[in-house]
């Protein structure tokens, strides 16, 4: 699996945001992948993870599908998710993600949480949007890509 580049001050992935997730996001042909493994300060009540939290780790993770896979920088239009269990705090999960369909100005992704045990948390889909050209180069020059390849996005017209 290919490490993903990440942006210092994500919430998600930010190395340098002491307050966020320092997630780490892999891809490989099948789609994205991470691992997280949520404490007690991401609590809705007493050992429940909050759901918004979940959401958050979702977009990211499906944007990341939608990018990775398409070679195109893209922002979230709309995101849904389905909640089927309370998330525990202390499991560790397993997040996925694979973009589900592509066209000229709308991919489509979908993702789901897991825990241990391969039993459900959460399952989302969301629509995603190309970034223009310039906002798609502008961003990427913020990106660390770790001395790794820069050959993730087509920075040039969008499809």
């Amino acid at each position: 699996m290919r490490e993903l580049p990440t942006y210092p001050s994500c919430f998600c992935c930010g190395r340098e945001n002491s307050a966020g997730l320092g997630l780490q996001f892999h891809a490989d042909e099948n789609g994205i992948k991470a691992e997280f493994t949520p404490g007690d300060q991401h609590t809705s009540f007493i050992g429940v993870v909050h759901g918004g939290l979940m959401g958050t780790v979702l977009d990211e993770a499906m944007g990341w599908a939608a990018s990775f896979s398409s070679g195109v920088m893209c922002m979230a239009a709309e995101l849904k998710y389905r909640y089927s269990r309370p998330v525990p705090v202390g499991v560790k999960l397993t997040i996925t993600a694979e973009l589900v369909s592509s066209r000229r100005n709308l991919l489509m992704a979908r993702g789901e949480i897991r825990g241990p045990s391969g039993e459900l948390f959460v399952r989302g889909e969301g629509k995603f949007l190309p970034m223009p050209p310039d906002k798609a180069r502008e961003v990427d020059t913020t990106l660390d890509y770790k001395d790794g390849p820069r050959d993730i996005f087509d920075l040039g017209d969008n499809p």
